[in-house]
C-alpha cells in the first residue's frame, strides 16, 4: 500500500503553557470591562468567553486563580486619581460574585485610599489593583505600582485636609503592609467580616 503523502504546510503546535498575568501597561480609556473565568467553575455568559486572555485588553478585569490557588480580580488602570470609582467597582464585582457583599463598603474605602497614595506618592504611569477571595469571610485589597519607595505611617496636622489614608486603612482593616518587588511594590490589606 503506497504511502499518504505528507500534506505541505502543516504546522505542528507548540505544547500550550499556562497564561501568564499581563505586564503593567497603559490601559485605553474607553475600553470597556469584560470578565473572564478561567477555570474555577464560576458560570459566565457565553458572550464572555468569546474572547481568549491574549486578545483581552489589560485595562479590562479578569478572574484568575492567584498564586496561591484563590480567585482574583485585576485591573490595571492609569495612575489618576479618576481610577477610584474603577477599582471600587472592580472590588463591588468581585465581591458580588462571592457573595461577599457585606464587605463592600470596608474594601472600597480601603481600596480607595490606596489608590489615592500610589497616585500622590508615585510616579508610576499605572497601577494594578486586585482583589484576591482568601476565604468565606476575607478577602486583600492590592494595589501594585513601580514606585518602589513603601508607604510608612505618618501622623497628619489636625487641621490637614489629607494626610490621613493609610490611618483610615489602619483602623478599617484587619492587618495591611507592603511587599517590595524588584520592579516596584504591591500595597496589601485584608479585609473581614465581623
Amino acid at each position: 500500500m503506497p504511502d499518504k503523502p505528507e500534506s505541505a504546510g502543516t504546522a505542528v503546535e507548540p505544547p500550550h503553557s499556562p497564561p501568564s498575568p499581563p505586564p503593567l501597561r497603559q490601559p485605553a480609556p474607553t475600553t470597556p470591562a469584560l470578565l473572564i473565568g478561567l477555570g474555577i467553575g464560576l458560570p459566565l455568559p457565553a458572550a464572555d468567553l468569546a474572547g481568549t486572555a491574549s486578545d483581552r485588553h489589560p485595562s479590562q478585569p479578569h478572574l484568575e486563580p492567584a498564586p496561591t490557588g484563590h480567585p482574583a480580580y485585576t485591573e490595571t488602570l492609569s495612575c489618576t486619581p479618576e481610577s477610584a470609582p474603577a477599582a471600587r467597582r472592580l472590588i463591588r464585582q468581585a465581591l458580588g460574585a462571592w457573595a461577599l457583599d457585606g464587605l463592600a463598603d470596608d474594601a472600597c474605602l480601603v481600596a480607595g485610599e490606596m489608590v489615592a497614595n500610589a497616585c500622590r506618592h508615585t510616579r508610576s504611569p499605572v497601577i494594578r489593583v486586585s482583589v484576591t477571595r482568601l476565604d468565606g469571610t476575607r478577602v486583600e485589597i492590592a494595589v501594585t505600582d513601580r514606585s518602589r519607595v513603601l508607604p510608612a505611617r505618618k501622623p497628619a496636622a489636625p487641621d490637614a485636609l489629607d494626610g490621613r489614608g493609610l490611618v483610615l486603612v489602619d483602623a478599617v482593616a484587619a492587618r495591611w503592609g507592603a511587599d517590595p518587588q524588584r520592579w516596584g511594590k504591591r500595597v496589601w490589606a485584608e479585609v473581614r467580616a465581623a
